[in-house]
């Protein structure tokens, strides 16, 4: 079997990874001898309207898996639902657990005990928590990248960029979890790994934070499917399409009038130039009501300013073969025996004219002039840079059945970044780097139920 046909088995074999994708919501029937006969317990994502029905067992429990959202919970029996409990926010892993209380009679009422969930919790003992989209699209972030979100955890560093412009245009965000390194942190994208492989650091794609619907962050005492990492595993999901259309737009400009001068800019040199937009929005809606769902995003950045720099070039003095300033003796090589013996000293320090190499006298012309005092670090100028980063998604959801949902994403990022030299373009030269990253990453997440007595969910996903 070739290559390109093993991409597409080979994701059956470790489908069990994709159960990480889903919370678990738990629950307990008290009262009216724990499970009356005929109760099921219907869940609603109240966005799309995508429902899932399981089966009290006889002891009165149930488990449900569900992708992250918001849900309301209802009681059914002989055809008549009741009960309801909306606004349930259901997020990876294991969720507080839902009590309700019936008795013999119709179903009248549902009692819900809710708490957030905490930042550790013992069951299962995964150390993490799930931000949801309405806090990590809310909460002002710089240059609006939501791997910043990864330094509210205990026991990780505060995220920095720490590639330049040219080697990372997105600006991965570098941090340590407890002590271990960077590459030891694993980054996700709807429970795939993003992982740029040559560092271990960066991401492939960086989604904006209008995309995303929920992140979740664990730093410790994983469970299996995160066995590729032993720092945090970041893993950021995308928001579906709805009934309704919604959608959003943003846009951020800044220039160099808002910036505060730099303490280290030397008198005389021009202030460094800002030029920043950062705008996009998304739009989602139902292809088919309650069946098919699309939701689209872009972002754009554009980066144009200069920053400050200190370099070191030679004196005018110093180009013309006067050495003196450097207080140190020159001697002719010319001079004195092969050994390097008896070499004579030139006068004043100065290298006359005539045996100033021409390839070098040309090299020196082409330098800056020195526009600090002395002999080291004499030189400073801003430097221009321009950054130019396009970020699009597309997403399409379709619901097979009650217990059957897929989706199929497919994004693209384009960046173009050039960082100038502080010698000029003659000698130095700007550094430019380009940046395309097409991910046609189809996904198929099936989850199936089945309650005979207890629930047991299997969720599977195949990506290419």
């Amino acid at each position: 079997m070739t290559s390109r046909y093993l991409r597409y088995f080979l994701p059956f074999v470790f489908a069990i990874l994709a159960q990480a994708q889903n919370g678990t919501l738990t629950g307990t029937l008290q009262g009216a001898d724990a499970a009356p006969p005929g109760l099921v317990i219907v869940v609603t994502e109240v966005n799309t309207n995508q429902s899932q029905r399981a089966t009290i067992s006889d002891q009165g429990t149930f488990s449900i898996s569900l992708p992250p959202g918001t849900y309301r919970v209802e009681l059914e029996r002989a055809g008549k639902r009741e009960s309801i409990s909306s606004n349930l926010e259901i997020k990876t892993g294991i969720n507080p657990p839902v009590t309700m209380k019936v008795d013999a009679g119709p179903v009248t009422e549902l009692v819900e005990l809710q708490a957030d969930a905490p930042a550790g919790q013992d069951d299962p003992p995964d150390v993490g928590r799930a931000y949801a989209t309405r806090f990590i699209r809310s909460l002002p972030v710089a240059d609006r990248n939501y791997q910043e979100f990864n330094g509210l955890m205990t026991g990780v560093t505060p995220p920095v960029v720490t590639f330049g412009r040219t080697t990372d245009p997105e600006r991965s965000r570098s941090y340590n979890t407890e002590g271990q390194p960077a590459f030891a942190n694993d980054n996700q994208l709807d429970g795939i790994t993003i992982r740029e492989p040559f560092t271990g650091v960066l991401s492939t794609r960086v989604l904006p934070v209008e995309a995303g619907r929920q992140l979740d962050v664990r730093t410790g005492n994983y469970s299996a499917e995160s066995g590729l990492a032993s720092g945090a595993v970041s893993n950021i999901f995308t928001r579906p399409g709805t009934n309704g259309l919604h959608g959003s737009a943003f846009g951020f400009y800044t220039n160099d009038f808002f910036q505060a001068r730099n303490a280290l800019q030397p008198a005389g040199i021009a202030d460094p130039k800002l030029r920043y937009w950062q705008y996009g929005g998304t739009a989602g809606g139902a292809l088919v009501p309650d069946q098919a769902f699309l939701f689209v995003s872009y972002q754009g950045t554009r980066d144009h300013g200069s920053g400050l720099q200190f370099g070191t070039v030679p004196t005018a003095a110093a180009i013309g073969g006067n050495l003196s300033g450097f207080g140190a003796t020159i001697f002719n090589p010319a001079s004195g025996t092969a050994t390097g013996t008896g070499r004579t000293p030139f006068a004043n320090a100065t290298i006359p004219g005539g045996l100033i190499n021409p390839v070098a006298r040309a090299f020196l012309a082409n330098l800056p002039a020195a526009n600090l005092t002395g002999a080291g670090f004499n030189f400073a100028s801003n430097v221009p840079y321009t950054v130019e980063n396009e970020v699009g998604d597309a997403k399409l959801d379709y619901r097979f059945s009650d217990a059957t949902t897929g989706f199929f994403r497919y994004g693209i990022s384009h960046a173009n970044a050039t960082d100038g030299s502080i010698f000029g373009s003659t000698i130095g030269g700007p550094t430019r780097s380009g940046l395309k990253i097409i991910t046609d990453r189809s996904a198929l997440s099936a989850t199936t139920l089945v309650c005979s007595p207890n629930c047991v969910w299997a969720t599977a996903v195949i990506a290419t």
